[in-house]
């Protein structure tokens, strides 16, 4: 399955796809709102960090991808923010980065199979936002890219984390230009790969 939070300021709907066949999305449930969020998943729940709702959020939202219902309270993030980067293996969920008036470094994690806050794993090598869940990961390791340093431009930074440690982000490389706002995706999120 696909799953789709929100998609603009007030937007509490949940949707989604089935990937194999395809087709118009169909409701899901709801959750408590939000944009600019970051989502992550193990191949059981879908977490969703709330982002911006009217403020910045601290909530963090779960769904059991499997069924349909309305998105459960999960815990909260260590600093409120939006547009960061997020990413997963089958057990742990990080968020990293955003703008939380201003820019954090911070990169937070879950234990996806449990409910509660997060805990700190370490901070990204350059603080930065609009990576709109610019995350990618597969079982071992996740990298964010790129972002905007407000009031700086945009970064070609690329930074890594090993999964089953606690630690700062480290240099993987750069990207080909500096950019903002992307996307991005991997074979092994979630640790399906």
């Amino acid at each position: 399955r696909g799953i789709r939070f929100g998609g603009g300021s007030g937007t509490t709907s949940v949707d989604y796809s089935t990937i194999a066949s395809g087709g118009t999305q169909q409701d899901f449930g709801t959750f408590r709102g939000g944009e600019q969020n970051m989502g992550a998943a193990s191949p059981t729940r879908g977490l969703l960090a709330r982002g911006n709702d009217g403020g910045l959020q601290a909530g963090v939202d779960f769904i059991t991808i499997a069924s349909t219902g309305n998105a459960q309270v999960y815990g909260d993030l260590t600093v409120a923010r939006y547009g960061g980067a997020s990413a997963s293996s089958s057990t742990r969920a990080v968020f990293a980065g955003g703008w939380a008036s201003p820019l954090t470094n911070t990169i937070d994690y879950f234990t996806i199979a449990t409910t509660g806050n997060a805990t700190t794993f370490g901070d990204l090598s350059v603080a930065r936002y609009s990576m709109s869940n610019c995350g990618a990961s597969d079982n071992i390791r996740a990298i964010f890219m790129g972002g905007h340093r407000n009031p700086n431009p945009a970064t070609d930074v690329v930074d890594y984390i090993t999964f089953a440690t606690q630690g700062d982000a480290a240099d993987f490389g750069d990207l080909d230009v500096a950019k903002s706002a992307g996307s991005a995706v991997s074979n092994g999120h979630g640790g399906l790969g």
